[in-house]
């Protein structure tokens, strides 16, 4: 306890907070414009989005996500899932550049595995299917008949269903008001975001370089394209080490 930096932890908790208020008013923008005859507290934006985050730090799969869809439908009345969903999209995209932006700057640096695990990966067994015929033909069967049954239901509801995903991103076909309402507060947002994993590293006497701090928001972009562990446990470590 003694080696913590309490002044840089409460940096990186005050910054972390900013964060999250400044991506909860970007989401909150994306859902007004969905639902603009709605009034939207950004109050009940943050209060989903921090509940959603608490969650994905202790459950794996982004479980926390659905969770803030959840609570933002209560909050939005006559709101549908699809459209909630397809909203989390249009913050994504920028988070998605700049994410791989930074990993393959790690890869070219060499500081991800890459090419050389490639040869020491287990291969997949295609005759799998030839030396147990029966199993195979089940499987085939099934897969067509869930694609048919697919196919049926998309008939009848995939137009309702395109309509609610293209109300989520409604901000886009405005692209002054999507740079004016979303993208500049995530131009706010990723510096709050580098400096909580800086000032986090500098509290616990960790290396806090810009080059450290870049490196552990790449794994932590990794961990949150393959959410299979908890708060990308073992996804970091495994990029890092």
């Amino acid at each position: 306890m003694a080696s913590i930096g309490w002044v840089a932890l409460a940096l990186a908790v005050v910054c972390h907070l900013a964060k999250g208020a400044v991506r909860a008013r970007a989401w909150r923008n994306v859902l007004a414009a969905a639902y603009p005859d709605v009034p939207i507290r950004w109050r009940s934006a943050f209060g989903a989005y921090a509940a959603g985050v608490g969650l994905n730090s202790i459950l794996p799969a982004r479980i926390g996500d659905l969770v803030r869809l959840y609570l933002m439908r209560r909050r939005i009345p006559g709101a549908s899932y699809p459209t909630l969903a397809s909203s989390l999209l249009v913050e994504a995209i920028f988070d998605t550049l700049v994410s791989a932006l930074l990993v393959a700057w790690a890869i070219d640096e060499g500081l991800f595995p890459w090419l050389d695990v490639l040869p020491r990966l287990p291969s997949i067994d295609w005759l799998w299917a030839f030396h147990h015929p029966r199993a195979a033909t089940t499987i085939v069967a099934v897969a067509l008949a869930a694609g048919i049954a697919l196919f049926a239901w998309a008939a009848r509801h995939i137009e309702a269903f395109g309509r609610r995903l293209a109300q989520g991103v409604t901000i886009l076909r405005t692209p002054r008001e999507y740079a004016r309402r979303v993208l500049a507060w995530q131009l706010v947002e990723w510096p709050l975001r580098l400096a909580t994993l800086g000032l986090f590293l500098h509290a616990f006497d960790m290396p806090a370089t810009v080059r450290s701090t870049l490196l552990t928001q790449a794994t932590q972009s990794v961990a949150t394209a393959l959410p299979l562990t908890l708060a990308g446990i073992g996804t970091e470590q495994a990029l890092l080490v």
